[in-house]
């Protein structure tokens, strides 16, 4: 089976006026992942456009206290340095550690001005994050592993790597390249499929040590990390 796309899905929870605040809606958007991120810190979603960044939908309530970003703001800069596409964006935001400040410049209309979080000061309750993915051809899923952001297979007796996930990758994985990896061990645990490795992984609780072997004819790689949680959901469709 192949894959044809993969686009995500933002899940938005929006809450409808004073009056009612306790009434919500729940509207599905699509982006393109190659042009878009989403900034959980300043509860938005950004878009390239144009060759400009652009907030395209502002999330949680408008009626919150403190400056923030609004629909239809520009994003300039990030920590010092100019931005102009996604790309740029999000390698300045991943670059970051957690509890790091941000810093994004603004330009709305004829205004200039700077906003600050601290990376992973998102409120709860935020939105979602879906991975689409589109199919054409028969034959079997593959294997999700939201928590990695790893896309798996089976190949000749190996749970091979078929695809990473970007925007669902843990930080501790960015500097490697696993794609055609096979995962080779679970905590001291050969899996023996796809769907094996999956049921290894989700037997391990979030924030307890996680420790796999990505290997190749020629190379091995062994990364031990904190069980971290999912951060996005997944659906598929299917064009035979």
């Amino acid at each position: 089976m192949k894959i044809k796309s993969l686009i995500p899905l933002i899940t938005i929870i929006i809450t409808l006026g004073v009056i009612t605040a306790k009434a919500q809606e729940t509207r599905t958007m699509t982006f393109d992942a190659a042009t878009s991120l989403m900034l959980q810190e300043f509860q938005a979603m950004l878009v390239e456009e144009d060759g400009e960044i652009k907030v395209s939908v502002r999330m949680g309530n408008s009626d919150e206290p403190g400056d923030k970003l609004e629909q239809g703001d520009f994003v300039i800069m990030m920590n010092g340095k100019r931005t102009k596409t996604i790309a740029e964006l999000r390698e300045l935001y991943e670059s970051l550690a957690k509890d790091e400040e941000i810093k994004i410049g603004v330009r709305r209309g004829e205004q200039r001005f700077i906003l600050r979080k601290k990376k992973g000061d998102a409120p709860e309750g935020g939105p979602r994050m879906v991975m689409r993915m589109d199919m054409e051809g028969d034959g079997e899923r593959p294997t999700i592993i939201p928590e990695l952001g790893l896309l798996l297979s089976d190949n000749n007796d190996n749970v091979t790597i078929q695809r990473v996930l970007e925007p669902l990758l843990p930080e501790e994985f960015k500097e490697f390249d696993l794609s055609g990896f096979s995962i080779s061990s679970i905590n001291n645990e050969k899996p023996t499929d796809a769907e094996n490795a999956k049921l290894l992984i989700d037997a391990v609780e979030n924030g307890s040590d996680l420790a796999l072997v990505f290997s190749k004819p020629d190379d091995e790689i062994s990364i031990t990390i904190k069980k971290p949680k999912s951060k996005g959901n997944f659906n598929f469709s299917t064009d035979g």
